[in-house]
């Protein structure tokens, strides 16, 4: 999905088995991705995206459920911009750094 396609104030929402991803276009620089796990109806990753450069603004993670890399290494905690690609199966998260 081109995140530069969702009108502003609208939302798409896909399905991904046990989890749904709604993406919500808040202007014309940004879009909120949240993912969603079903049967708790609990957030597992929410955040900012700017629509033209994919660089990304985490607003929430749930530590518990992710293995996160950095750049492909396991991550330190020490805070990083970047791009981010979930994998929900696998709950892995890959932050590409600029």
């Amino acid at each position: 999905m081109n995140l530069q396609d969702i009108p502003i104030g609208n939302s798409v929402t896909s399905d991904h088995g046990d989890y749904v991803t709604t993406t919500t276009r808040i202007n014309s620089d940004f879009a909120i991705v949240d993912q969603i796990e079903k049967t708790t109806g609990n957030s597992v990753l929410k955040m900012k995206v700017h629509v033209a450069s994919g660089d990304t603004e985490t607003q929430h993670i749930d530590y518990n459920f992710w293995t996160i890399y950095v750049d492909g290494a396991p991550y330190d905690g020490t805070p990083v911009q970047g791009s981010v690609k979930t994998d929900l199966a696998n709950r892995t998260m890959n932050i590409t750094t600029n």
